[in-house]
């Protein structure tokens, strides 16, 4: 939270309580993530890696503005910052 609290020069957005919960809704999406990857398998040629991060649905974890969206979204807030 340090980061955040010196990147808004001291102000904090989120509660110590909500960055725990964006926290905790990212480590479950990249979970989520890794098993649409991954599937069964443990390992995945490296044409059909690319193939399965390049598709559309599992893309979002690359572009930033996404990814804070999907995480904000998960954990029930909303943004705060622009």
């Amino acid at each position: 939270m340090k980061f955040h609290v010196d990147l808004w020069e001291g102000k904090a957005l989120y509660t110590e309580e909500e960055y725990k919960k964006m926290e905790d809704a990212f480590e479950e999406m990249r979970l989520d993530w890794i098993d649409a990857i991954f599937d069964c398998d443990t390992k995945k040629e490296c044409e059909a890696w690319i193939n399965a991060i390049s598709k559309k649905e599992n893309s979002w974890i690359f572009e930033p503005d996404r990814l804070r969206e999907k995480i904000l979204e998960s954990a029930g807030l909303t943004m705060r910052y622009k």
